[in-house]
């Protein structure tokens, strides 16, 4: 009997389970409903022209821009590609939410819990399944949780391809990939070889790259829009923040309220004696990716979307364990306000 249960597992990770596969569910069914947003329209053109060689203005020349130009040519009809490259962002970026919590040391309900709660912050569901190209910097940094976030399983050659890809997606993200590709050198800098193979995945990634837009003809235009990035930065008016994401986060105030509480609580059992190598990897990437938010002069409601899972994950190991007194709970007031507040 003990090994039955042990292999259906306990009612309440089957409910958290199932918790978290309705949400998954949900966001996909959301993918192919929900309209276009302006800025995939614009990745999507972006990429259709610089394939085509017209010279479109601004220069957007990325990797994610190219990527969906060429899926323009695989699936010409406008209906079916809006489809495809709406469920291709979101079931990748799905899988791995749950690879880097699983890298970050979750496992059963709290695993769940993150999946589920990453996906009912509003910000999220809004900009999360869509395929403009801040889903390659959330997807990105995801990357680097799994490479990074567990010591016993490092994957340097990961995190470079990780690193790169960040820093091939506008000024932010090539602010992201100083900070990760920093971090990465420290966390690597005990594992036999790891900063070599981490030095050889960023730079083969980086040369695939630049010999793919080398034989594609479009080497100025990437050079262009490299250009473009600096001039728009300097030229670009700072939006106060409570202009900018105040109601966003007003309306969902409840999940951040928790997350603030999960935060104050790892800061406490920091000081007490440390944290588990997870939790303070998907710290380190959560408060890294806010405080980009905070930084950065247009700090549009989208951008909350690439924090959300870290802060899911670390809020994740907070929860207290469901054996303990009042613990349930816990749980269901989690969800409750998370859930309620949609």
């Amino acid at each position: 009997m003990t090994d039955l249960r042990s292999r259906l597992g306990r009612p309440g990770d089957a409910l958290a389970g199932a918790a978290g596969l309705a949400a998954a569910v949900g966001f996909l069914a959301l993918a192919v409903s929900r309209r276009l947003n302006f800025d995939e329209a614009l990745a999507l053109r972006a990429g259709v022209l610089e394939l085509a060689h017209f010279d479109g203005a601004p220069p957007f020349l990325m990797p994610w821009t190219l990527a969906l130009g060429a899926l323009a040519r695989l699936v010409p009809e406008p209906g079916s590609l809006f489809l495809v490259a709406r469920l291709a962002t979101a079931g990748v970026l799905l899988a791995l939410l749950v690879a880097a919590s699983r890298a970050c040391g979750l496992i059963g309900a709290r695993l769940a819990f993150a999946v589920a709660y990453t996906l009912v912050l509003r910000s999220f569901v809004a900009h999360g399944l869509e395929f403009r190209y801040d889903a390659a910097l959330l997807g990105g940094l995801l990357t680097a949780a799994v490479a990074l976030a567990d010591p016993s399983r490092l994957r340097p050659a990961l995190a470079g391809v990780a690193v790169a890809v960040l820093a091939l997606h506008h000024l932010k993200g090539a602010v992201l990939a100083l900070a990760v590709g920093l971090w990465a050198w420290l966390r690597l800098r005990d594992a036999i070889g790891g900063r070599r193979r981490f030095a050889t995945g960023l730079g083969i990634a980086l040369a695939i790259w630049f010999a793919l837009v080398t034989v594609l003809g479009l080497g100025g235009r990437w050079l262009a829009t490299v250009q473009g990035w600096v001039v728009l930065a300097r030229g670009t008016r700072r939006v106060p923040l409570a202009e900018a994401i105040g109601p966003a986060m007003l309306g969902d105030l409840a999940w951040w309220t928790l997350v603030a509480v999960g935060l104050v609580s790892a800061v406490l059992a920091l000081r007490k004696g440390g944290l588990a190598a997870g939790e303070s990897a998907s710290l380190l990437l959560g408060c890294g990716s806010l405080a980009l938010v905070v930084l950065h002069p247009h700090p549009w409601p989208y951008l909350l979307a690439v924090p959300a899972p870290f802060l899911a994950i670390a809020l994740a190991h907070r929860l207290p364990p469901r054996a303990e007194r009042g613990a349930v709970v816990v749980w269901a007031a989690a969800a409750a306000l998370a859930i309620g507040v949609q």
